[in-house]
């Protein structure tokens, strides 16, 4: 009995030494490494963000500073901007393609409180992603520091290239003119990011994101991404990512992002 007793006992416990080591091992295997919604949420507030950059250069003096002469025409009519990049994807100064218009309607002057302007897009890609929607920026006034500051409400869709899907997105932010503001100059702009925002990417999962830390990158054509902030994202039923992009001091193509403590490097598109 005494070895029958003993062979059951050695058994349950290698039993559950085999049960808990596959635990391990599916946790393991299961470990949370995917960063499509941080690289959605990152692309979607750079590339609205952006096309706020390319109006006001536009209504200001024209676009020779952002995009190459040969790449865009300004139209101004009374009330409204319209960039035109053509129909053919052309080969800007900061690196990327562009094809198609954006479409600014105004009231009143861009520092005036209350003032706003609406953007919207026809046939416009970039990169060869086709960028649709709304954005409504409103004057704001300005904060303590006596920075105007736009209220920006979007509501947006990005045809990805390559698939069958798309990536909405809705968000509402503040954006701060820190510096710059005081001179006819574009190319000493700098604006930060505040705010938060959700929507569906291209496979059908829900993310939503909050801004950490302001979002920040420079004006001119030095670097092409953000260089400063931390955005936070949650993909629909995992962890939040945090997206750290640095202290402005250099231009980076990618970004630290932390799941679960554990950090991983992105490229940024």
């Amino acid at each position: 009995m005494k070895t029958t007793k003993n062979f059951f006992t050695a058994g349950a416990t290698m039993l559950l030494f085999v049960i808990g080591l596959s635990f391990i091992t599916s946790c393991i295997k299961e470990r949370d490494h995917d960063l499509q919604a941080a690289d959605d949420a990152t692309y979607a507030v750079w590339v609205y963000n952006n096309s706020i950059d390319i109006a006001n250069e536009a209504a200001s003096t024209n676009l020779s500073n952002l995009l190459s002469g040969t790449c865009g025409t300004v139209t101004y009519n009374p009330n409204q901007v319209i960039i035109d990049f053509d129909t053919i994807d052309c080969l800007c100064n900061d690196g990327r393609l562009r094809r198609g218009k954006i479409i600014v309607d105004y009231t009143g002057t861009y520092k005036d409180t209350n003032a706003t302007r609406t953007i919207t897009y026809e046939d416009y890609y970039v990169d060869l992603n086709k960028i649709n929607g709304t954005q409504i920026i409103t004057g704001e006034g300005h904060n303590d520091l006596n920075q105007p500051q736009y209220r920006v409400e979007v509501d947006a869709q990005i045809d990805v290239l390559d698939t069958l899907g798309a990536l909405t997105y809705k968000a509402d932010i503040m954006r701060t003119w820190e510096s710059g503001s005081t001179t006819v100059e574009w190319s000493d702009d700098i604006y930060t990011l505040n705010g938060s925002g959700q929507g569906i990417n291209n496979l059908g999962n829900n993310y939503a994101f909050n801004t950490l830390e302001p979002l920040a990158k420079p004006s001119s054509l030095i670097c092409r991404y953000f260089n400063q902030g931390i955005l936070e994202v949650q993909p629909q039923g995992r962890s939040f990512r945090s997206i750290d992009f640095g202290s402005g001091v250099t231009c980076s193509s990618s970004a630290i992002v932390t799941i679960d403590r554990k950090q991983h490097n992105m490229e940024l598109k």
